[in-house]
C-alpha cells in the first residue's frame, strides 16, 4: 500500500496510521495531495472515506431587507465588486407557504476576509442587514415521563465512525451540552454490541449485513416520553427511528447513514421519506455533497433526490453546527 501511495504523491505530504477492523487513516499536509490521492483512490476504486477540506468549506451569512425580486446574478456581481468570492446565494422563503422573503442565504469561498461582509450596509442601493444564520426552532408542547412541561430539546448530530471507540467523550459531550436528542451516523455496531449511557436509551439501526460497518442510532434521554418506531434497513441506507409524543402532535426523529460506494436512485429518497410519515426530523449523513449544506460542488449522488425534496415540501436545516429546537406552546 505504501509503495502504492508514493508512486502517486510524494512520501513527506502525507502521514498513515492503522486503525481497527483493517482500516487504515490517511492523513494529508497539503490541499494537491489530498486531490491526487482521491482522485486514485477513486480511478482504482478503492473503498474510502473523505472529509471536506477546511478551505473548501463555505462561509455562510443571512442578508436580511433585500428585495427578493433582484436577480441572483446581480447581488452575487455587486458582492464580488466589494471583494467578496461568492459561491451561491439562496433565497429564502415562507416555511408554510413557501412564498419568497425578502432574505438570502450567501454561501462565501473561504477566504480571510469573511467577518467583512458583517460590515456591509448597503447592497443594490438598499438598506441591509447581514447576520450569522440563525439556529432553527420548532413549537410543540413536550410530553415527559412525568408531567406535560413546557422546555428546550437540544438535538445533535454526530458521525461516529465507530460508537463503541468513542464512549467516554460521548458522554462528556452529552453531559457538557446538555444534549436530549443525538443522532449518531456510522455506528459500526452489530447485534452483539452492547453500549449502555447513564439517563439515556439507545435504538439501532445495524447494517443488514450483520458486520461492523455503517449504521445509525439514536441516543434519547430517558425522561422524555417516545418509542422506537419501525427502522429503515436496506444495503443503502440505514435509519434508526423513534416517535417522540408532543402536542398538538407527534413526530418522528431518524438517525440516517448512506454509505458512500453505494448508488441511491430517486425512488431510494422517495421511500425514506415515505417511511418517516408527514412531520419529521431527519439528521442524515448521505455522504453527498451540495452547496445547499455548504459544500463547494453537487455530486451525482445528490442530484436526483432535489426534485422528491421540492416534491415532498421537505426543509433543509444548515448552519454548521448543533441544532436547537425550542418546544413551547403552539
Amino acid at each position: 500500500m505504501i509503495d502504492n501511495l508514493s508512486n502517486n504523491t510524494q512520501e513527506e505530504t502525507y502521514q498513515c496510521k492503522i486503525l481497527k477492523n483493517d482500516t487504515v487513516k490517511i492523513n494529508t499536509l497539503n490541499p494537491d495531495t489530498y486531490r491526487k490521492l482521491t482522485r486514485h483512490l477513486n480511478s482504482e476504486k478503492i473503498i474510502h472515506h473523505t472529509y471536506q477540506m477546511k478551505q473548501d468549506i463555505a462561509y455562510r451569512v443571512v442578508i436580511r431587507n433585500l428585495h427578493y425580486s433582484i436577480p441572483i446574478d446581480e447581488i452575487k456581481e455587486e458582492l464580488q465588486k466589494k471583494g467578496h468570492a461568492v459561491r451561491n446565494i439562496l433565497n429564502i422563503r415562507h416555511r408554510v407557504n413557501k412564498y419568497p422573503l425578502s432574505m438570502f442565504y450567501v454561501d462565501f469561498e473561504s477566504k480571510e476576509n469573511n467577518k467583512e461582509i458583517y460590515n456591509l450596509q448597503y447592497l443594490n442601493n438598499m438598506k441591509i442587514n447581514v447576520v450569522p444564520p440563525y439556529k432553527k426552532c420548532l413549537q410543540l408542547l413536550l410530553t415527559t415521563n412525568s408531567t406535560m412541561d413546557i422546555k428546550t430539546i437540544r438535538i445533535a448530530e454526530w458521525n461516529a465512525n465507530g460508537l463503541l471507540h468513542h464512549k467516554l467523550e460521548l458522554i462528556k459531550f452529552l453531559q457538557d451540552n446538555k444534549i436530549d436528542v443525538l443522532l449518531v451516523s456510522e455506528t459500526h455496531c452489530t447485534i452483539r454490541t452492547v453500549l449502555k449511557i447513564p439517563n439515556h436509551s439507545i435504538y439501532h439501526c445495524n447494517h443488514p449485513d450483520g458486520t461492523a460497518h455503517g449504521g445509525a442510532a439514536i441516543l434519547i434521554r430517558t425522561a422524555l416520553q417516545h418509542y422506537e418506531a419501525p427502522a429503515y434497513q436496506t444495503d443503502k441506507t440505514q435509519a434508526a427511528i423513534i416517535q417522540i409524543k408532543a402536542q398538538p402532535w407527534s413526530f418522528n426523529i431518524a438517525a440516517m447513514y448512506s454509505p458512500p460506494r453505494n448508488k441511491i436512485e430517486a425512488e431510494d429518497y422517495k421511500n425514506i421519506f415515505h417511511h418517516l410519515a408527514n412531520k419529521f426530523i431527519a439528521g442524515r449523513d448521505w455522504n453527498a455533497k451540495h452547496t445547499s449544506w455548504g459544500s463547494r460542488l453537487t455530486t451525482p449522488k445528490r442530484q436526483k433526490p432535489t426534485t422528491i425534496y421540492n416534491k415532498l415540501q421537505l426543509l433543509i436545516y444548515f448552519n454548521g453546527g448543533t441544532y436547537i429546537l425550542t418546544i413551547g406552546p403552539e
